[in-house]
């Protein structure tokens, strides 16, 4: 007799439901038409899902990667005064600070005011290309992040640098930390300020303001009679200068200052920080949390902070 196979004991029902499964799951070629299509499609939709996320991830990686590396805006005109002065400002980039710079057009003479990094360098590229010299580099103190392109002014201009004489000494030791020549500065002219000093050329007078705090001698500089004050990292729009970088004079110090130098000033004073948008004194008196309450013990985060001597706000 034919011997039986193990087949033959099987139902055809069951024989053919077994036949099933092993082509479904062992040899998907032999899958049903119907399971065959939606695992074509189940597979396609997750290789597009992938595929965006990745052209997304791709995309947003060069898009920040285009605003690191992208060059400053041309700069800013922001003020205008009666006797023709122009007032211009190139914004932060990364890793530096506002730059702005005092032009009078008539005489083509200016004078920049924290030469810190592609910020300035737009500034000098601008001033360059329509012939107007730079008589003053005005420094509100000596972080990186304010002077990192000092040498540039030291180098291609004849400008003074206009400096309290303490950030003076703090700027020549960075510098010669750095590998710079820390006598530079001495060999093109330094114009020491303390408080209440005046700076002016052309139809621009400018008076320096000591506010110690965020370091031991940072300066701002109120333009006279035109209502605006640079204020460097003293004041911001909201905040005040970090006091735990090495180097300050201590939070109570700086709004101390802040309180007697331009809390003293008129409302309508527009300040124009180093960091950030730009505000006025009426509003910083009224609505900053640290000069409304003397009796404050809890400090709020400070925006725009940047890093250390390496560039710290």
């Amino acid at each position: 007799m034919r011997p039986l196979s193990s087949q033959a004991h099987v139902p055809k029902r069951a024989a053919g439901f077994r036949s099933r499964r092993r082509l479904a799951h062992d040899d998907p070629r032999g899958c049903p038409r119907r399971e065959n299509a939606r695992n074509r499609h189940t597979i396609g939709l997750t290789r597009r899902t992938y595929a965006g996320w990745l052209v997304a991830i791709v995309g947003a990686a060069t898009a920040w990667s285009g605003i690191q590396d992208s060059d400053p805006a041309a700069p800013l005109l922001i003020h205008e005064s009666t006797t023709g002065a122009q007032l211009f400002l190139v914004p932060e980039q990364p890793g530096n600070a506002n730059c702005y710079a005092l032009v009078d057009p008539a005489a083509k003479q200016a004078a920049v005011i924290d030469p810190g990094g592609r910020s300035s360098q737009a500034m000098a590229d601008y001033l360059r290309s329509r012939g107007i010299r730079v008589r003053y580099v005005l420094i509100t103190h000596a972080h990186t992040d304010h002077v990192s392109h000092l040498d540039y002014y030291l180098t291609h201009t004849q400008a003074d640098v206009v400096i309290h004489p303490v950030e003076l000494q703090l700027l020549r030791d960075r510098r010669k930390s750095n590998g710079h020549d820390p006598d530079g500065l001495d060999a093109r002219g330094c114009l020491l300020r303390t408080d209440e000093q005046t700076i002016e050329f052309a139809h621009v007078r400018l008076k320096a303001l000591l506010i110690p705090g965020h370091t031991l001698a940072s300066l701002a500089y109120s333009w006279v009679g035109e209502d605006i004050v640079f204020s460097g990292d003293a004041l911001f729009r909201g905040s005040i200068g970090r006091t735990d970088l090495p180097g300050n004079a201590g939070e109570a110090c700086l709004v101390a200052y802040i309180r007697a130098k331009l809390l003293s000033l008129d409302d309508r004073v527009r300040v124009l920080p180093g960091h950030g948008a730009s505000t006025t004194i009426g509003r910083e008196r009224t609505a900053n949390p640290f000069l409304r309450d003397e009796r404050r013990t809890k400090r709020p985060a400070a925006p725009n902070r940047q890093p250390d001597d390496s560039g710290k706000q």
